[in-house]
């Protein structure tokens, strides 16, 4: 009997070390945006479990000095082998609970969260993001409904490189 296998583990183990790169956010609330950022995610040596810290820069409108925009860190965790749990704390006291299902179709592997739970952030609705990775290259777009933008608007796009 052929074993399955287990996407939720591979993704993690892909995602594991160091990317690096930058985005845009944007909503209808705030001025557009570039930014760079460093992901660093490291394994549990034996659970299907990763931590993850992410920092953000913005430049400062009419300067070259990049400053801190966003800051989070977090937990994520197979809940089969094909999902997972995505979960953040962020700067701003916001804490999210996202879950999500790993899709493989060629060299990139999808997964595709959707906020479970949303707390200390009154203004926000609910999330989504997704994240393809293939080979050394990460993409991911958020996308999120507040209580003044009530329709899914895309806030982030970025591309990362691992490092």
């Amino acid at each position: 009997m052929k074993k399955k296998t287990n996407h939720a583990a591979q993704f993690l183990n892909h995602l594991a070390g160091k990317w690096s790169g930058g985005g845009t956010a944007m909503s209808p609330t705030i001025a557009h945006f570039d930014y760079t950022e460093t992901l660093t995610v490291v394994l549990d040596e034996k659970r299907p479990l990763a931590h993850y810290e992410q920092r953000t820069y913005k430049r400062e409108e009419g300067s070259n000095e990049y400053v801190s925009a966003h800051w989070e860190s977090g937990f994520i965790r197979a809940t089969s082998d094909d999902a997972l749990e995505w979960i953040c704390s962020q700067s701003g006291g916001r804490v999210e609970v996202l879950i999500g299902l790993i899709t493989i179709q060629g060299d990139a592997v999808t997964v595709e969260l959707t906020s479970e739970l949303t707390t200390n952030d009154p203004r926000m609705s609910h999330s989504t993001r997704t994240i393809e990775l293939k080979h050394n290259t990460l993409h991911y777009v958020m996308a999120m409904a507040t209580t003044e933008v009530e329709q899914m608007t895309m806030h982030l796009d970025a591309v990362l490189k691992r490092a």
